[in-house]
């Protein structure tokens, strides 16, 4: 079996060694694939929380179309997931609407020879971030901050996530620093939407401050350790990931990153090991099997890959990485 420390600059075309790419690019086509031309496409959505990576059930999801307007209309599943079958190719707006979240609206463009379509759809939840316990602490952080500071904090959330203009989203977050130095929740959306506009050094240095300022604001560690990580700075996100592992043991994402960052540093062992522990976690999404199956396929374990790609593909059989594990799953048995 062939180890991925071969393709540490990025595997082959439709290598079956080809996961960890998609934890940091958009997905490509998979090769050898094609639809008659004309064909009806499928489009399923999933819907999550944002904060939490959790799905979110009986979400209305509503699928639209200039000038028709509401062409259907469904309710996600305990899985998050809901599905439109036989779509034409078309231009399509996919409107997201869950109590306590943020509408959503995202564009779906479905081109002639499209398999079919993979929509993720994350929620923001309306009220700040926070990793303060409900109850009287939370009163005391939401008195602390000035009624000008919370206003532009909420509206930097709307044009970050509903509007989806995070440029004009800066300004706002601007403002609510400016009112609050000491706001680190405004500082983190300022670091996600320079991160939404690929300024990473900016992105950064915001991310950095409101853990300055709050050690503990877990919601800072993750977008940071990947964006280090996807820098290839792995020593700084190894030290950030172990330092959120402590402040919360139970986080899957925490050991699944951690497993990401040290495979760059080619500790293969040391990465399984995270990738087992993140597995174990009661939250953990399907997705840590793909990474497990990675793994056991660098380290030569066939069938332990082969029955990692089929619990994943148990799990999320119409996931956005179902066609490619598919496809892997395929090779590693003739493989073998």
């Amino acid at each position: 079996m062939r180890s991925l420390r071969r393709f540490q600059h990025g595997p082959p075309p439709c290598s079956v060694f080809a996961f960890f790419v998609l934890w940091l690019v958009a997905v490509p086509p998979i090769c050898g694939q094609e639809r008659p031309q004309g064909q009806l496409v499928d489009l399923h959505v999933r819907v999550y929380d944002q904060q939490a990576e959790a799905p979110l059930d009986r979400v209305r999801v509503e699928l639209l179309r200039f000038p028709d307007g509401i062409l259907a209309l469904a309710f996600t599943d305990g899985t998050g997931r809901v599905s439109f079958s036989r779509l034409v190719p078309s231009s399509y707006w996919v409107r997201v609407r869950a109590e306590g979240y943020h509408t959503v609206e995202v564009n779906v463009d479905i081109r002639r020879g499209d398999y079919s379509r993979d929509v993720n759809v994350p929620l923001m939840r309306i009220q700040s971030p926070r990793v303060t316990p409900p109850g009287q602490a939370v009163s005391l952080r939401t008195l602390s901050l000035p009624e000008d500071a919370v206003k532009a904090f909420h509206r930097g959330l709307e044009s970050l996530h509903t509007k989806k203009k995070p440029l004009e989203s800066l300004q706002h977050f601007r403002e609510a620093i400016r009112e609050a130095p000491e706001y680190y929740e405004a500082y983190f959306m300022l670091g996600a939407a320079y991160w939404d506009l690929k300024r990473n050094s900016e992105a950064e240095a915001a991310f950095r401050k409101a853990l300055e300022l709050n050690p503990n604001f877990l919601h800072a560690y993750y977008p940071l350790a990947v964006l280090l990580t996807a820098e290839r700075r792995f020593d700084e996100a190894e030290q950030l990931l172990r330092r959120a592992m402590e402040l919360d043991p139970e986080g899957w994402q925490w050991p699944f990153e951690l497993a990401r960052c040290l495979v760059g540093q080619d500790h293969w062992g040391q990465a399984l090991e995270y990738a087992e522990l993140a597995r174990t976690k009661s939250n953990a999404p399907p997705k840590v099997h793909l990474l497990l199956a990675d793994l056991y396929s660098g380290l030569g374990q066939t069938e332990k890959a082969i029955a990692a790609l089929e619990t994943y593909l148990r799990l999320e059989p119409q996931g956005p990485y179902a066609a490619r594990a598919d496809k892997a799953l395929a090779d590693l048995r003739r493989r073998n």
